[in-house]
């Protein structure tokens, strides 16, 4: 993916990322809104895999996916960094419950 063509994909992609829990499932807001979700995650994926290679693209996921729900577990259960916070049942999936 060209710079330029990232710098337009990432503003869509990110609201659609805002968007897409919030939408009711199984209606047309959701079925419009997950091939946008998931062609960021694929277009950012591949847009580091170019500069960094397969290995380290995968590791650096990984650590990012692994850390953020980590914070999001330990924000839930004990309020730091962010103070007392708690997820409802509206934002789905969740993963231990968060």
């Amino acid at each position: 993916m060209t710079p330029r063509l990232e710098h337009v994909v990432a503003p869509f992609t990110a609201l659609a990322m805002v968007a897409y829990p919030l939408a009711r499932r199984g209606g047309p807001a959701r079925r419009l809104l997950t091939p946008v979700v998931v062609g960021g995650l694929a277009a950012i994926t591949t847009g580091a895999t170019r500069p960094w290679g397969h290995r380290r693209q995968a590791v650096a996921a990984g650590v990012v996916a692994v850390a953020t729900g980590a914070l999001e577990r330990i924000g839930t259960s004990t309020g730091v960094p962010f103070g007392r916070y708690r997820y409802t049942g509206v934002l789905r999936p969740a993963i231990a419950d968060v």
